[in-house]
């Protein structure tokens, strides 16, 4: 069944693991091989027993040896975050591999499907620890676990990012990259806007972030982010092509409300019956207030 897979384990012969600096890993690895795998595989059934212990070995050798560091090119060292993360996911298979109680072929079956499903993983841990970049760093030599120092020489350029912003909105320019957490002798970050082919320098600083802010049409063009070692050298290089499009002006409809004359007091034409009789009312009603008045003023002295 997994023929064609034990075949390339066979094939790629024997070497130390990197895993193998990893105490813990190691450990699991001999009670797996060792007492798991006496006390669930029938009794007597040396071959199987052997055939298990040699393909954890082989496995382990062979995909957990050496992380690329150049197309082509594998050497025996690795980080302490990438053995972690390595590390961990096999710990992971293990542990799950004894707790279900498994025994003989059913073991050894699940045990071969459990660690080829790793592989893509380690594809990829092995594609991020290999990216491209001028770093200096502390790795493992797996041959003997023992650290030291190594350079790392790359291309400098970590590739061209294209922005857009909006007349008098902020440019944010981002030069982080995941693999600067790794750099040891990591100093800052320079921010440059290259003008006829030379940088002017706009900020230096720790902040992997430059904000700059209500930009203008003339802020439009290329901008560099360096990242940069103790020494002052760069270890990775962005680069900015900044496009600043003019801001739309909102139109608004005003509507004016209509201008009204002044308003004049109107009087209305009466008939003249009308009129003549509305005038004998006025003067009946003048009479009758004149001589209410001069009642309460006799009243008034008399008292």
């Amino acid at each position: 069944m997994w023929g064609t897979f034990l075949l390339l384990l066979v094939l790629a012969g024997r070497a130390l693991s990197c895993l193998r600096c990893d105490t813990e890993t190691e450990e699991l690895l001999q009670d797996m091989k060792q007492d798991y795998i006496s006390h669930h595989v029938t009794g007597g059934r040396w071959n199987l027993k052997e055939k298990m212990r040699h393909f954890l070995d082989a496995s382990v050798d062979t995909f957990f040896t050496t992380m690329p560091l150049t197309t082509g090119r594998f050497i025996g060292i690795i980080d302490d975050i990438t053995l972690f993360k390595t590390s961990s996911r096999l710990k992971h298979v293990l542990r799950r591999l004894m707790n279900e109680n498994l025994k003989d072929e059913e073991l050894f079956n699940e045990m071969v499907w459990s660690i080829q499903q790793m592989k893509p993983d380690l594809q990829e841990l092995m594609a991020e620890f290999s990216k491209e970049r001028t770093l200096v760093q502390t790795f493992i030599t797996c041959a003997d676990c023992k650290k030291s120092r190594h350079v790392c020489t790359k291309s400098l350029s970590c590739g061209e990012r294209s922005l857009s912003v909006v007349e008098d909105e902020d440019l944010i320019l981002d030069c982080a990259l995941v693999w600067h957490l790794k750099m040891e002798l990591f100093k800052d970050y320079a921010f440059y806007k290259v003008v006829s082919g030379k940088k002017v320098m706009l900020s230096v600083g720790t902040d992997a972030i430059l904000v700059i802010k209500g930009v203008a049409l003339q802020d439009a063009g290329q901008y560099q982010c360096d990242a940069n070692d103790s020494s002052g050298n760069p270890f990775s290089t962005i680069m900015y092509i900044v496009k600043v499009d003019k801001a739309q002006t909102d139109l608004r409809i005003i509507h004016v409300r209509p201008t009204l004359e002044p308003v004049r007091q109107v009087t209305p034409h009466l008939p003249e019956d009308v009129a003549a009789e509305a005038e004998t009312s006025r003067t009946a009603m003048w009479v009758v207030l004149g001589g209410s008045c001069a009642i309460i003023l006799i009243v008034s002295l008399s008292a």
